[in-house]
């Protein structure tokens, strides 16, 4: 059914029902992209995002707002130069810190932090704000490196000016969802306050 869904939009409107499907947008009203520059000139005038949307989440088992989108936002991303840098810290950060914590605490801090940049996007974004991207989950490892570095006594300043220069990035550049960037360092600082720190 789904496929069938998929197909009778076309390929113009595959990537906006990914994302409509998987990004997470905290009222799930609006679309990544105009919908009407996605779609060919001759269905224009038939086309109902808010139905495709609504028909695409029930052939996927996905509500207006589901658990599912708290998750899926972390892999779906705005472009190459976003999923390239934020593949580059959890190639530079990420090995270090999965020594430090093990495999499965790595792979729930990492969750964890993208859940909670959700969630912090979720309760202080506009209603219409769209979220992409591992950046919450990004911005997790790097709080939980500095909370991890310091337990261990590392020099930890390389961190600091890197989780600096992203903040300040964050505020300075529009479309930019800075929420979750701070939701996700909050919460995988937490997570790994909790790790290192417990008997």
């Amino acid at each position: 059914a789904a496929f069938q869904i998929l197909s009778d939009f076309g390929p113009e409107t595959l990537a906006a029902a990914v994302y409509r499907a998987f990004a997470f947008i905290p009222a799930r009203l609006s679309l990544l992209i105009d919908p009407q520059s996605l779609l060919p000139s001759r269905s224009t005038l038939d086309y109902d995002p808010q139905e495709a949307l609504t028909q695409i989440n029930e052939a996927l088992g996905v509500g207006r707002l589901s658990i599912l989108t708290l998750f899926t936002y972390a892999f779906l991303h705005g472009g190459w130069l976003h999923i390239a840098f934020n593949m580059y810290v959890l190639f530079a950060l990420g090995p270090t810190l999965e020594r430090i914590l093990g495999h499965g605490r790595f792979l729930l801090l990492y969750l964890l932090a993208a859940l909670g940049g959700a969630a912090a996007s979720y309760t202080f974004s506009d209603y219409q704000t769209v979220s992409v991207g591992a950046s919450g989950a990004i911005f997790g490892l790097m709080g939980a490196l500095i909370v991890a570095g310091k337990r261990l006594r590392y020099d930890i300043t390389q961190v600091l000016v890197l989780l600096g220069i992203n903040v300040v990035i964050g505020f300075l550049s529009p479309g930019v969802d800075w929420r979750a960037h701070l939701g996700g360092l909050a919460t995988g600082a937490a997570v790994a306050a909790i790790m290192v720190f417990a008997p």
